[in-house]
């Protein structure tokens, strides 16, 4: 397993023991126009803060064009709207819940990134932008829709395949915006296989789940397909330099998971992107909720997030986190 990354490994790890393997992995990036750009006479920095995105998307947004500044993750899911709010309110300083598992959504934090988010998106995002996931907005960048597009790393083959992007020549890659402090400002998240305790199949299902994980398997996609079928985030060898040459975002997206410490999915990191506890998904689920009709002017960014710390507080509640 050397040749996997630590970041990938480790996420699978508990108390030393391997319970399953990585498939695919990601990280966060910024997906933009380098021709709108270029016309406009922009050039963009890194790492690039929320405020030089908002400067630069106010000025490409030409929905006259059918061109819109930017396109965001606004469904509503823990897994959509929350999993890019997440580390928008990350790196303004905020989290999920403190070390003492208490809620901490209704606080500046929260307030600074939840309003960046609602800025960004209300006055620059394309139609329907209150419910776009990120297959959509993917979907909008490669029709050249978009000239902002932050999201997932692994998003970028299809991005950058001539085949599946109108705009594969013209899209270039950075590291995810930053607000007021670096750290958090990407995310990371693997898929993986394991094989159930209740499997009747368990020694086929570890063979298949090698082979899915395997160098192997990349080395034929890569041969039978192209670079851009390669999957990422989760060997070192994948990022030759034939790869990082041929995908823009493969060396920034290399770069930020190996930058991952060991330290990031221990103790210290609860409340940061996820908070691995069952009951999360539910609690996504009802903040993303209030973020949207936040978003849709509903409700104020203030209402939204106190009614969110209400609901979360209760669920945590319940479950016995907090007294």
């Amino acid at each position: 397993m050397d040749d996997v990354i630590g970041a990938a490994l480790t996420a699978n790890t508990y108390e030393e023991t391997l319970y399953a393997l990585p498939f695919v992995a990601e990280t966060t990036l910024t997906y933009y126009r380098k021709d709108l750009l270029l016309n406009a006479g922009l050039n963009i920095q890194s790492p690039l803060t929320y405020e030089q995105l908002y400067a630069m998307v106010k000025q490409l947004h030409q929905p006259e064009k059918e061109v819109y500044g930017i396109g965001l993750r606004s469904r509503v899911g823990w897994g959509q709207n929350m999993a890019l709010l997440s580390v928008m309110v990350n790196t303004y300083g905020g989290q999920w819940v403190n070390q003492q598992m208490q809620p901490q959504i209704n606080t500046r934090e929260w307030h600074k990134a939840v309003s960046t988010y609602i800025d960004l998106l209300g006055n620059f995002g394309p139609p329907n932008h209150q419910d776009l996931g990120w297959q959509e907005n993917q979907a909008l960048f490669a029709e050249g829709k978009l000239a902002f597009f932050v999201d997932a790393s692994s998003l970028g083959g299809s991005i950058l395949n001539p085949k599946t992007s109108s705009v594969a020549k013209n899209v270039g890659v950075t590291q995810a915006p930053i607000g007021t402090v670096k750290r958090g400002s990407q995310w990371f998240w693997s898929w993986n296989f394991a094989v159930p305790a209740s499997s009747e199949r368990k020694q086929a299902a570890q063979q298949l789940a090698l082979w899915l994980t395997s160098k192997a398997l990349n080395d034929a996609l890569r041969e039978n397909y192209g670079l851009y079928a390669v999957l990422p985030g989760t060997r070192h060898s994948t990022y030759d330099e034939s790869y990082q040459r041929a995908i823009p975002s493969a060396s920034y997206e290399y770069s930020a998971l190996r930058a991952l410490s060991h330290t990031d999915t221990s103790a210290s990191a609860i409340g940061k992107q996820f908070v691995p506890i069952a009951e999360f998904t539910a609690i996504g689920h009802l903040v993303g909720v209030q973020v949207n009709m936040a978003l849709t002017k509903q409700v104020s960014v203030s209402e939204a997030l106190k009614t969110a710390q209400y609901q979360t507080t209760s669920v945590m509640r319940r479950a016995g986190y907090i007294q």
